[in-house]
């Protein structure tokens, strides 16, 4: 048989099946990258992209609603790879209550949304909930609490250490009576299924992990499955069809392989594990004389009711004369959460509810606050004054399934490979609006609880960016073939040796994180149909010497696996190290080299601390533009990646623009320079030159962010993310900032943060080498308050003022 992708779900099925005896095929979109590939860059990660698909290659479009032009946009941009999302994800793993299998018995028909009940309940999935915490890794804790949910096992591993932030957040909630627990989560604090303690390394979210610190299906399901010797992965095949014979069943796939080939692969049962919009994405593209609207999709239901939660958040600025740091970059990310306000409570305004989190707040390019002043010694204050004095509280949003809410094919834009991309239609339901508002109000308040002195808050943007990476709903499941895609056991109604195993058959979406639950049907599911006869039950024979050696620390893949020269995973790290002290120019012209040397100094400027000037930001945007030699550090920071393929020619065209770009903005500058004083950019005085890229930005600038006696609550603008930003189609003055950040904080093997004088600013305890990074040398487990017994206990001399000094983490 066949299992379309190897994230998640697919990793799963494919363990359950080969060790249930089944032969299966692998078919993965993206390279065999392993835990040797990756680091704590954060320019790599959450500025270049490294793990995440380019929008140059893999593009999607979105719209609010059919009657609006689509976008371009990198809407959801789970990685594409073996091991999926587990790969960059942050690993919460709380489990979903059993409301949200009977939403429709619960709340009824609900106007503009189509709630539906699962085919299937909390109690019959449970079992498959705690086969994967057992056999994934997960931390947790036991404990008796209305908000709690029955489990037949306790967690594997107790929780990991406290953060200073968790400490804000349980004090906090213990204040206002609200219940409050350690998150689970996708890790191990104790020895575990062959698995070291997690080390707290701070580079969490969105980063891969060099080690076997984060649960993934990299490390773990797919490697088991691989050892049985009854499962072949075939890494960088992208499927574009499934076909089907002249009895309508499923009797093969077609993918590209990586030299664009296509190739034919025969299975007796295909299974669908590619994420909700691309498995949506695949039945549509699969059209056939028996399937001319997409393949298994009579109901007209394949891409509908589309839901991916969102992330909306309040991030609380303290004083840094009266509270202690409290490091946001440090932890796994999550610290404290409550399910308090999961369940519906009319006077609310709103049905449902959502599970909130404190959570940290990432590295210093990155760092939330929405809105930190952009440039000049207002942006550089805040940056001193606040980085490690800021938290957030998040919430994911349960938001309703819509039938106007769509994946289907963009007829205008298609992927490098000439295919229709996914089209996104989507308008938030008012019921997810007022739950957003409601919510990100309640967590402001904790956060004044806790006190912070500022507090700006994040709800839904008017179109969402698919933050969360969660898709679901695409092709639901259900016992009516006119309502729905699959049954309940994930099987197509129309076609019935085509399984869909990933979150497109989740009939609502939940209030959680979705993995953990999609883990666990994948997992009921697999279990089903190697105990079906008729449904791809050929075992194979093989003999004991073809079984692989069981190899987590390689993600499973050995040294005689081939990787195609052109794949992601063969790049090679053959390019020198920038030299720090070099003054040789690669791509800017020496009056272009003084203009930007002077435009970054005003946008990072010198006082009693180093700017842009002593952190060599100037060499770290020539390098980065000189080229595409100095895109991506190795893993280890001894050199850079020489890249291939398409991933190369697309960024040979983005560095193109960023030329041309950087070229007419310094022109730019001297015109405008000329025309206010007569002169060029770099004669004028500072506050000259301030003036000049006031004009040249649109906007006055910056003040300074000031804290004063009386809380002050700032709406954020800004559509809520925790990703990097992107330089793709940057204007010249956004590239600039964005560019002088990067060079300011980012690791100093990209030319800039020389001897990590911006991190010394902002008091960053990072890496003192990727190779650090690579080898398990680096963690900050120092600046944690570590494991603590339940419910957790504070000194009385160290409680707020107000705080019950005895107890806290319990609420009411």
């Amino acid at each position: 048989m066949v299992i379309v992708g190897a994230g998640a779900t697919g990793g799963t099925v494919a363990k359950v099946l080969t060790e249930k005896g089944l032969s299966v095929v692998g078919l993965e979109r993206g390279p065999w990258l392993t835990p040797k590939d990756f680091s704590f860059d954060e320019v790599k990660y959450l500025g270049r992209n490294y793990l995440h698909p380019d929008v140059r290659i893999k593009p999607r479009t979105r719209r609010p609603d059919e009657n609006t032009k689509a976008e371009i946009f990198p809407f959801s941009p789970l990685p594409q790879q073996v091991g999926g999302g587990t790969v960059h994800w942050n690993a919460w793993m709380p489990r979903p209550r059993p409301s949200d299998f009977r939403q429709l018995t619960i709340h009824g028909e609900v106007e503009g949304a189509s709630l539906a009940d699962w085919p299937f309940t909390y109690d019959d999935i449970e079992p498959y909930l705690t086969k994967v915490e057992w056999a994934f890794g997960t931390s947790g804790l036991d404990r008796e609490s209305p908000y709690e949910v029955r489990r037949s096992r306790p967690y594997p591993t107790p929780p990991p250490p406290v953060t200073a932030f968790g400490r804000k957040f349980y004090e906090a909630c213990d204040r206002l009576g609200i219940d409050a627990a350690p998150v689970p989560q996708g890790l191990v604090t104790r020895e575990h299924n062959g698995r070291p303690p997690a080390q707290c390394t701070g580079f969490w979210n969105l980063y891969g992990d060099p080690g076997l610190n984060k649960s993934t299906t990299l490390t773990s399901f797919i490697p088991e499955a691989l050892a049985t010797g009854l499962y072949e992965l075939r890494a960088d095949s992208y499927v574009t069809r499934v076909n089907v014979g002249r009895d309508g069943r499923a009797k093969s796939v077609t993918y590209l392989d990586p030299d664009g080939r296509e190739v034919e692969q025969e299975a007796e049962i295909v299974v669908l594990c590619s994420t909700a919009i691309e498995s949506a994405r695949l039945l549509l593209l699969s059209t056939s004389t028996l399937f001319p609207d997409g393949l298994a999709n009579s109901s007209g239901l394949v891409g509908r009711n589309a839901t991916f939660h969102e992330y909306c958040y309040a991030t609380g600025l303290f004083d840094n004369l009266v509270n202690d740091p409290l490091y946001g970059w440090t932890g796994y990310y999550l610290n404290g959460g409550s399910f308090q306000f999961y369940e519906s409570d009319a006077s609310r305004g709103h049905i449902n509810g959502s599970f909130i989190t404190a959570s940290g707040t990432l590295q210093p390019i990155n760092w939330s606050m929405p809105d930190r002043p952009l440039w000049g010694q207002a942006m550089k204050n805040a940056d001193r004054d606040y980085f490690n004095y800021a938290m957030k509280i998040g919430m994911i949003l349960h938001d309703m399934p819509q039938h106007t809410n769509r994946v289907d094919l963009d007829p205008d834009v298609q992927d490098a490979w000439g295919m229709p991309v996914a089209r996104i239609t989507y308008t938030s339901h008012p019921n997810d609006i007022a739950m957003a508002n409601w919510q990100v109000a309640k967590n402001a308040e904790i956060l004044e609880a806790a006190g912070a002195s500022r507090i700006h808050t994040v709800g839904l943007a008017d179109m969402i960016p698919g933050t969360t990476t969660h898709q679901h709903g695409t092709a639901r499941m259900g016992t009516d073939p006119s309502k729905s895609v699959l049954n309940g056991w994930g099987q197509a109604h129309d076609v019935d040796n085509l399984f869909v195993l990933d979150g497109s058959g989740f009939p609502t979406a939940t209030g959680v994180n979705p993995t953990p639950l999609m883990m666990a049907n994948a997992w009921r599911c697999a279990e089903h149909i190697a105990a079906t006869p008729g449904i791809g039950r050929r075992r194979a024979d093989r003999a004991a010497g073809e079984t692989r050696p069981y190899a987590p620390r390689d993600g499973g893949r050995l040294p005689s696996d081939e990787v195609h020269p052109a794949s992601k995973a063969a790049w090679a790290n053959d390019i020198p190290p920038i030299d720090p002290d070099s003054t040789e120019r690669l791509f800017f012209s020496d009056h272009e080299w003084d203009t930007i040397e002077a435009a970054t100094a005003r946008i990072m400027p010198t006082d009693h601390d180093a700017g842009a000037n002593e952190a060599g930001v100037t060499l770290f945007i020539d390098r980065y533009l000189s080229g595409i030699e100095y895109i991506y550090a190795s893993a280890d920071g001894s050199g850079f990646l020489a890249m291939s393929g398409k991933e190369a020619d697309a960024w040979r065209g983005r560095i193109a623009e960023l030329q041309a770009t950087y070229h007419e903005g310094v022109r730019e500058l001297d015109r405008l320079s000329r025309d206010a004083y007569g002169v060029e950019f770099v004669a004028l005085d500072e506050q000259q030159q301030d003036e000049v890229l006031v004009t040249l930005s649109g906007a006055p600038k910056p003040e300074s962010t000031v804290l004063s006696d009386e809380v002050a609550w700032v709406p954020a603008g800004a559509a809520a993310s925790d990703r990097g930003a992107s330089d793709n189609g940057s204007d010249f003055f956004s590239a600039l900032l964005l560019h002088t950040r990067q060079g300011y904080y980012g690791d100093p093997v990209y030319g800039g943060n020389r001897n990590r004088v911006g991190w010394d600013v902002v008091g960053f305890d990072g890496p003192k080498s990727l190779e650090d990074t690579t080898n398990g040398v680096f963690n900050v487990e120092k600046y944690m308050l570590g494991e603590m017994e339940w419910p957790y206990t504070w000194p009385a001399s160290d409680a707020p003022e107000g705080a019950d000094a005895d107890v806290v983490g319990r609420g009411e």
